[in-house]
């Protein structure tokens, strides 16, 4: 792509010439033979030295030497240090300087890294090829909106419909995979009898006999009529709910956690039936609450939910705390329309995706905000999804795996293929996300230079 040289990042994304591809140079300087060697960085592109935790950003072209770049650093950084005064941070720096000017004589290896999105960066003219090294890698949602360009997954995804086909799939997954998140809405409970409840036009859509208005927190708030409407549809719901089992999707992962694969669960539904199918709370993330327990909005005491709809069958109609100092109104622990989530919640999230293996959303049509921009971090880091719904979402192009079906049946196949005593693994195509090497999260093909569900 030389005749990319020299023009800028979006001078390349309108032209529209470039790769599908991304590529990350690895250089290892060991002689001062190798310090008169090229840079051409483009200004899409990050250049790093590890060892010295030097990096200049996208945003700057850079055409020079590797003795140029490393003279330059030194002396930006003794610029930048001339009025520290912390002993720590000047030893720290002179080990950093001392180093490059080793480097500068062949006494210190180095490693210069090359990190370009739009593969059109290069590191030239070295002495020795074969301390060179290129990773072609696809690049990630993050790196295509930053660029401006559109995101493709890299590789064709596979749909089913039939749950047979698919299940021997989805465990293939499974089976190779050792920190497993779920992403779980209100399909998975619908199995164990437990209605969406919003369904438009279904039979028991709560709004046909409740006002919406209710659920709105400012508004349960501020009135006893609306507290009253609110726990009477509470009230109506429950018993659907305590009184449902954990189906086969709960009892699968309740399987995984035993075998040590599940990693976390982050559920929109508030019924807390993977709790009941035996799963750890710790290892459950309701990112939406449970309507198991009622808290008070004033000093945070919890209580049995029973005993508080014993209190709704009874008469009180907005049961408040029964602290004779407190007396504040009581509420089922879940969140409300304009209600905030849990603080530090979907960051939780976003860490244990961004640390999973494999992602499984299942069950949610991913519409309601902000969760459902939660797969986005699995497809930042090339970390493999598997979406099992039934229907579409925004999401159906950009996953590995897409099951048009019910989860229940599908997990209790995938687990019949898990029981066997074989299950044939994955063939690895040079496609991205089914690699678990994950350096910057996103390698290929590495080869040698020269070679809404608030009620569930």
């Amino acid at each position: 792509m030389e005749e990319l040289y020299g023009l800028s990042g979006e001078q390349i994304v309108a032209s529209g010439n470039y790769s599908d591809k991304s590529t990350k140079i690895t250089f290892r300087l060991t002689s001062a033979d190798d310090i008169f060697a090229e840079i051409n960085k483009s200004d899409t592109a990050r250049l790093l030295i590890p060892e010295l935790d030097v990096e200049i950003p996208p945003g700057r072209q850079r055409y020079c030497t590797i003795q140029d770049f490393l003279k330059e650093t030194q002396e930006n950084i003794e610029e930048a240090t001339t009025n520290f005064t912390h002993n720590s941070m000047i030893s720290k720096v002179d080990l950093i300087i001392h180093k490059i000017e080793m480097a500068l004589i062949g006494q210190q290896d180095l490693t210069i890294v090359l990190d370009d999105p739009l593969s059109i960066s290069s590191i030239e003219e070295v002495t020795n090829e074969q301390l060179k090294t290129i990773e072609i890698y696809h690049r990630t949602f993050d790196q295509c909106e930053e660029l401006g360009i559109p995101y493709t997954s890299g590789f064709e995804v596979k749909y089913f419909n039939d749950i047979k086909k698919a299940a021997p799939i989805v465990s293939r997954y499974i089976q190779q995979s050792k920190k497993i998140v779920v992403f779980s809405g209100a399909g998975v409970s619908v199995e164990s009898g437990i209605p969406a409840f919003r369904t438009p036009g279904a039979d028991d859509n709560i709004w046909d006999n409740h006002s919406s208005k209710d659920e709105v927190i400012d508004n349960f708030m501020a009135t006893q009529k609306s507290r009253e409407g609110y726990w009477k549809m509470c009230s109506d719901i429950y018993p659907k709910i305590r009184d449902a089992s954990p189906n086969p999707s709960h009892t699968f992962f309740y399987d995984m956690y035993e075998e040590g694969k599940l990693y976390h669960i982050i559920t929109q539904n508030i019924d807390g039936l993977y709790e009941k199918a035996g799963i750890p709370p710790y290892k459950i993330i309701e990112l939406h609450g449970s309507c198991t327990r009622v808290v008070c909005l004033s000093c945070d005491k919890y209580y049995d939910r029973d005993e508080i709809h014993q209190r709704n069958l009874d008469g009180d109609l907005s049961p408040c705390c029964d602290d004779e100092y407190c007396k504040g109104l009581l509420k089922p622990d879940t969140v409300s329309f304009g209600q905030n989530l849990k603080p530090g919640s979907i960051q939780f999230c976003q860490k244990v995706i961004e640390e999973s293996d494999l992602l499984i959303v299942m069950g949610t049509s991913l519409v309601v905000e902000p969760a459902n921009k939660l797969p986005v971090v699995a497809m930042s880091k090339n970390i493999p999804i598997l979406l099992l719904n039934m229907g579409t979402t925004q999401y159906d192009k950009y996953v590995n795996v897409h099951v048009d079906g019910p989860c229940g049946t599908l997990m209790q196949s995938v687990g019949e293929c898990l029981s066997q005593e074989v299950v044939a693994p994955l063939t690895i195509p040079s496609k991205p996300r089914f690699l678990n090497e994950l350096l910057f999260g996103k390698v290929v093909d590495k080869y040698h230079h020269d070679n809404n569900t608030f009620f569930g």
